[in-house]
């Protein structure tokens, strides 16, 4: 601890200097401010007063703790809790009906329908690809895609 101490005692960061010093302004500013806010609510209520003796009717301030109710109302599912399951929509199994008139329907078309062979693919298209990238750089053709599926430029 007492090299640490040595090494970073001269340092200019940790010296104690007139940014460590509380000042009397703090204090005094943040009096200013809450006696600001005071001074808004007081001139909201008076221009409420004037407003509701120009239109004869009452005027209600709208608190904060009204949106916060609003906010409430919104329920939030949570899987966890248990009170939440009533909001979850359960599936009900399919019961699974037999129709022997489908079922004789779906024959019938398949037995209409030929099977067809598939295709037979040519296997005597190949491609020379050279092993190392030197041969295949030093090689003059050009590459194309249209060449190598058989279609004129």
């Amino acid at each position: 601890i007492f090299i640490i101490q040595t090494i970073l005692g001269n340092d200019a960061r940790f010296t104690l200097d007139d940014r460590f010093i509380k000042d009397e302004n703090e204090k005094t500013e943040l009096v200013k401010s809450i006696n600001e806010s005071c001074n808004l609510q007081k001139e909201k209520k008076q221009q409420l007063d004037i407003l509701e003796n120009i239109l004869g009717a009452p005027l209600a301030i709208k608190n904060q703790e009204t949106k916060t109710a609003k906010k409430k109302l919104m329920i939030r599912y949570d899987p966890t809790e248990n009170e939440h399951c009533e909001y979850e929509v359960k599936s009900q199994p399919k019961i699974k009906e037999k129709n022997t008139k489908k079922k004789k329907h779906d024959k019938s078309i398949s037995e209409m329908q030929p099977i067809l062979p598939e295709p037979e693919v040519s296997k005597d298209i190949y491609y020379a690809i050279s092993d190392t990238l030197t041969e295949s750089l030093k090689q003059k053709e050009e590459f194309s895609l249209l060449k190598t599926h058989r279609k004129e430029e």
